[in-house]
């Protein structure tokens, strides 16, 4: 096992946890504690007034005719302000912005996850072609290499190449 280790320590692999960070920074997810503040955020909007204000005018015209007598008019101009606060503090208890702040931490916490996963079987995929091959792999054994590389690339964003390339200096 420490002959193993000593490989490919030696063999200018980047390190297993360096590839896992950037898998999961490549998904482009909120952090998480960003996620964990929603559902706080979420419970303490009953605190938070909702502020409703509508103005308004109506113009009226009437028109009264008695017997014996001109017809008068009259006009009515009217200004209105309605101005009010609604507080929602039922919010308080129970939010439904708080169980869909919970369901998305769920969520992001198993995309990353399954993103983890993914990323350290490749790595590890990778590590076994290149232990198995010889100095000068054949054909098969050099598209496999290919193979793995991308697909380590695009879990990674890109970010594999450049883990390598740095690990290998």
């Amino acid at each position: 096992m420490r002959e193993l280790r000593a490989r490919v320590a030696g063999s200018g692999w980047p390190s297993l946890v360096s590839v896992q960070d950037a898998a999961e920074a490549s998904l482009r997810l909120p952090s998480d504690a960003e996620v964990r503040s929603w559902g706080g955020r979420a419970r303490s909007r009953g605190w938070l007034p909702r502020l409703d204000v509508r103005v308004g005018t109506d113009s009226d015209l009437d028109i009264r005719a008695q017997a014996e007598r001109d017809p008068s008019w009259t006009e009515g101009r009217g200004y209105g302000l309605d101005v009010s606060l609604r507080f929602q503090l039922g919010q308080l208890i129970f939010s439904s912005d708080e169980l869909r702040a919970h369901r998305e931490r769920l969520r992001r916490s198993a995309v990353v996850r399954a993103a983890v996963l993914k990323v350290t079987e490749l790595y590890f995929e990778r590590l076994e072609v290149e232990l198995e091959a010889p100095k000068e792999p054949a054909a098969d054994g050099l598209v496999q290499l290919l193979r793995l590389d991308g697909a380590l690339d695009a879990a990674t964003g890109g970010r594999w190449s450049q883990l390598l390339a740095e690990s290998s200096r």
